[in-house]
């Protein structure tokens, strides 16, 4: 892999992964725009194992002080991202080839953005108070939508919070909580799927430039999604997602045309 691809690939994961706008969606349209093939594996898994790293170096001091109650919360909210790669995992390579799932996501994460944005006001369960058992497995529902490329698992949580009366810092909080096992949990499929020729394929310097660039970015990336929540300027990555899918669509049109 080129060096300047993976440090472009590890930006794009860094920046997309945490802001509401989906990083599978804008990893399939880039590859597709560049003409470049699909990220090995290996690749992908360090990746998003950059990206882990990232959110527990932001999220320390609260991973230092979680609550039992937190923690039920956080496994029970991953049994349904569990159970939707499980069931659905025969169909996710054909939508990660689809231009079309991917463009008509990015519309539903625009809409996902625009309903926190227009309902964050409305939150009302405080700050300090872990969050509840039943709350997580909803928000754990909204989370496995985002096996669809296209679909923000952040975008999808976060309004998952807000519906579910969270405070806006809590639902931004809990959002990346739930993430490390789910993505330790996607991470892990996909290193069990690995086989001796794709750990052959590992190139150490792209792979640590990408990981590197996917580990400073989403920390940045973290500290700006979570300004722009305190602000309810949501509806800026509503419009985003929602012009990004139009002109995704347009495309789509014209080339078949």
């Amino acid at each position: 892999m080129p060096l300047n691809q993976a440090i472009f690939l590890g930006v794009v994961q860094g920046l997309t992964e945490f802001l509401p706008v989906s990083s599978s969606g804008h990893l399939v349209l880039f590859q597709n725009l560049f003409g470049w093939q699909q990220a090995n594996l290996a690749f992908d898994v360090w990746l998003h194992l950059a990206t882990v790293l990232a959110i527990m170096v932001f999220f320390w001091s609260d991973l230092k002080e979680i609550q039992l109650t937190e923690i039920k919360a956080i496994l029970i909210g991953s049994i349904p991202a569990f159970l939707a790669g499980w069931f659905f995992h025969t169909q996710l390579n054909d939508w990660f080839h689809s231009i079309q799932v991917v463009v008509i996501s990015l519309i539903i994460t625009g809409l996902f953005n625009f309903y926190i944005d227009a309902n964050i006001e409305k939150s009302k369960v405080h700050t300090s108070e872990p969050v509840s058992e039943p709350n997580g497995f909803i928000i754990g529902i909204f989370q496995a939508l985002a096996i669809i490329p296209g679909i923000s698992r952040s975008g999808a949580t976060v309004a998952g919070g807000v519906y579910r009366g969270l405070e806006r810092i809590n639902a931004f909080r809990f959002s990346f909580l739930l993430a490390i096992p789910a993505i330790l949990g996607a991470s892990s499929l996909q290193l069990w799927n690995l086989n001796q020729t794709g750990f052959a394929q590992v190139e150490p310097v792209p792979f640590a430039a990408g990981a590197a660039a996917a580990f400073v970015v989403g920390l940045l990336s973290l500290k700006l999604f979570h300004y722009v929540i305190k602000t309810a300027k949501m509806e800026w990555f509503g419009w985003y997602c929602v012009v990004l899918g139009g002109v995704g669509a347009l495309l789509i049109s014209i080339s078949i045309n």
